[in-house]
């Protein structure tokens, strides 16, 4: 594994949780020992989000900045180079705290450790 990328929109219901939008990717398991960037953004207020590396808590109730696009470098990353190790499980959780239906933008960059 080289650098990689992997992120979309996703919607969260009103007054909604989604335990894992990272469920199905490819890279939900870390393939080796990597370093990891994650960028978040959201539509509007109201959408607070926790990333756990293998269990761990690495943000935790972060509101993203509103910008209704995909995150760009380094403004709208709140982590950068977090090392995770292989076969660590990766957790994107989102809490929608509004009446209404909000879109989270993600990004999560994986790169491998070098042995």
């Amino acid at each position: 594994m080289a650098r990689v990328s992997m992120g979309t929109v996703t919607s969260i219901a009103a007054n909604a949780t989604n335990a894992n939008v990272m469920t199905g990717q490819i890279y939900e398991r870390l393939p080796a020992d990597a370093l990891l960037w994650l960028g978040v953004t959201q539509s509007a207020t109201g959408l607070l989000v926790d990333f756990l590396v293998g269990g761990v808590n690495m943000l935790q109730a972060f509101a993203p900045s509103l910008q209704n696009r995909t995150p760009q470098y380094p403004q709208d990353y709140p982590l950068r180079g977090t090392e995770g190790h292989e076969n660590a499980q990766l957790i994107l959780r989102v809490v929608n705290t509004t009446a209404g239906a909000l879109s989270l933008f993600w990004l999560v960059e994986l790169e491998e450790v070098p042995e």
